[in-house]
């Protein structure tokens, strides 16, 4: 029995560290790992040399909702957050085909994950878009705020270092939306700090 024992031991953790999260990611990837699970594809001059952490990238691992990837890493965290943007849908004022989209998307994540521990379809108090063929307008107005979560902070379990996943619907133009895909580990707080504290510095000289 010992001798089948460590083989077996053995390949649980070598099948533990092959685990890829969200997308073929792992929180606390270098830069140089995330490269051999994905493409970079571009990064905007302008925040290059404000946030030169942040990375947009095309994952190996991508899902038909959605074709804008984004990644953040901190030298000393790692990967610390997945943001994922979801195709450009023009809905109509009742926004019943983007919120047909964005229950697909939750099912899709519920497979995996169980429940989401929150579900917010908030309106503002007093909001003058309140009858359903408002439904996009109030979106459009910002007076709208849809959107669901699965947090550890809520009691649900999740793989660790995983702590909350949020997915919301954000207005883009005329009737068009889009879904907006976020997860974060549980020391993403300080994740922010070690990145921004690496971002450079504005210059202090006197001319």
């Amino acid at each position: 029995m010992k001798k089948l024992f460590i083989p077996l031991a053995f390949f649980l953790v070598l099948g533990a560290s092959l685990y890829a999260g969200p997308f073929g990611l792992d929180f606390g990837m270098t830069l140089e790992q995330v490269k051999s699970v994905a493409t970079i594809d571009k990064q905007s001059p302008t925040l290059d040399s404000i946030i030169p952490y942040v990375h947009w990238i095309t994952p190996a691992k991508k899902s038909s909702y959605f074709d804008t990837y984004m990644i953040e890493i901190s030298p000393q965290f790692g990967l610390f957050e997945i943001i994922a943007s979801g195709n450009i849908i023009e809905s109509d004022e009742y926004g019943e085909k983007i919120r047909n989209e964005f229950n697909k998307v939750k099912d899709i994540i519920s497979q995996t994950y169980g429940p989401p521990t929150k579900e917010v379809d908030f309106l503002e108090s007093g909001s003058i878009w309140s009858e359903p063929r408002d439904w996009l307008t109030a979106l459009r107005e910002g007076e709208r705020v849809y959107e669901t979560s699965w947090s550890v902070d809520d009691g649900l379990s999740l793989p660790a270092p995983l702590d909350i996943i949020s997915l919301e619907i954000d207005f883009l133009y005329d009737n068009k939306c889009y879904l907006y895909l976020v997860y974060q580990p549980t020391w993403f707080g300080d994740a922010v700090k070690d990145a921004w504290n690496d971002a450079p510095k504005e210059e202090k000289s006197v001319f």
